[in-house]
Formats: C-alpha cells, structure tokens, sequence
C-alpha cells in the first residue's frame, strides 16, 4: 500500500501501473548494486523500500506529466538520491551513474545537471555555463513517446558537433544558431499527431525576442530561449493571455 499512496502523491492514479514499475526497477537496480531490500536479507548495506517509499511520500515535484520533461525519471533519480544519502552509501558518481543508467537512459541527467550534449548514445558534459532566458510551455495534453516515435520519418545524419558547441556555448548568437542547426526530428511527427502543437510552436517562434523555440524530446511541452529577461516577461502576459488553460513558466540552466 505505501507504493500506491506515494505514487498517488506524484501522479495521475490512472497511469499508476508505469510510475509503480519505476520504483520496482528502482528496487531491481539497487539489488544487483549490493543494495539489499531488508525484506531479503539482514545484510549490510540493506535497503528497506517500505522505509525509503513512506520517506518520500512527500517529494514536491513541479512538472507536468505527459510534458516530455522527464517527470518519471526524475522520480527516479530522487529516489536514488534519496536512498545513497539516507542510508549514508556513499555511492560515488560512478557507481550511480551505473545504476542510473540501468533504470532509464534519462535518469543520470536528473542527478548530475551539468549542461551536457548527446552524442553516440553517450551523454558529454560540458563545463560552461550560459545565460539562458527560458520559458517552458505546456498545453495541457499528453504526446505519447510511443506513437510520436512510430510516426517519425525523420532521422538526422551524425555529425560531430561537440567541438563547435565546446568553443561556442558562452556565444549566445552561436549557441542558438547552433540550436536551430540541430533541431528536432521528432516535431514533425508531433504535428501529424496533435496540430495543436504546430499552432504553439508556430506562434511561439512569432514572439518578440525569441532566439530559439522548440518541443522537449516528444513534447507535448515547449520551450523558448529569449534574447533577454524583458521579452521573456512580456511573451508571458501574451502567452497567458492567448492560452488561459497552458502551464507556462519561467525557468533557466542550472
């Protein structure tokens, strides 16, 4: 039952099933680290998920589902957090980066958030950080990872960006013309799917100061970079105003 009531603290109970299976991968991963559940045995470095579940009951967590923000995996990775630091492992980053990779490709990201860049199935960290005026946008409706994926025809060719991005990031007309270079493949499909999401996007991009808009990973959320902090303030009373029932909000990289 405390899997259930702390899942219901987080989510939507219809898609209940899904968040559930994250914390038993969660469990899975940590036994095969030598994270024993006590249930299981009395051994050193022994995990009671009871404990660690009605501990957690109480995770504030601010993103919408459905948004392609990484909602579940972030889950995830607070709850890995939360185990290492309760229970004094002491983990280094190697071993948690193992046993989040195991959970889910996104997971290491919600744990170390240093700017990184995707590159043959590897995440590089880049160690700059960049002046960022961010706005996230959310419709209020839900894209399936699943059905955008089966609908995408678009598949980019490699190429190796790294050292451009490396030497360029602190450059913001760089940065986001890099941005607009890479893109998204997955946007297509979105829009055969939901046209809601070309309208957004399509308007989002009209928007006085925006250097950059695009949809997070399958969406449904968007998100624009401003040129600076004055037309993110100003797109927001637009936004707010043309979209009564969106999730908008400000944010910015860590």
């Amino acid at each position: 039952q405390s899997k259930i009531d702390f899942y219901k603290s987080l989510h939507d109970p219809v898609n209940e099933k899904g968040w559930l299976n994250r914390v038993a991968k969660v469990e899975q991963q940590a036994l095969e680290a030598g994270l024993t559940p006590l249930r299981q045995s009395r051994r050193q470095h022994s995990v009671d998920m009871d404990q660690v579940l009605k501990e957690t009951q109480n995770f504030i967590k601010n993103i919408p589902q459905g948004s392609g923000m990484g909602g579940a995996s972030s889950n995830a990775a607070a709850v890995l957090n939360f185990i290492n630091s309760f229970y004094k492992f002491n983990l280094n980053k190697k071993k948690i980066k193992h046993i989040s990779n195991k959970i889910g490709a996104d997971v290491y990201p919600c744990i170390n958030t240093k700017l990184k860049y995707f590159k043959s199935n590897k995440l590089i960290e880049i160690n700059k950080k960049i002046k960022s005026n961010i706005l996230l946008i959310y419709p209020n409706y839900k894209n399936s990872t699943k059905t955008i994926y089966n609908l995408n025809h678009v598949y980019s060719k490699k190429r190796n960006n790294l050292i451009f991005l490396k030497k360029n990031i602190s450059n913001s007309y760089k940065f986001y013309k890099f941005l607009n270079f890479e893109g998204n493949d997955l946007e297509s499909a979105a829009f055969k799917s939901n046209k809601k999401t070309l309208e957004l996007l399509s308007f989002l991009k009209q928007l006085k100061g925006c250097a950059y808009a695009s949809m997070t990973g399958s969406g449904s959320a968007c998100f624009v970079f401003f040129n600076n902090d004055k037309h993110l303030t100003s797109a927001i009373f637009i936004l707010k105003k043309r979209y009564k029932t969106y999730w908008i909000k400000k944010t910015k990289i860590l």
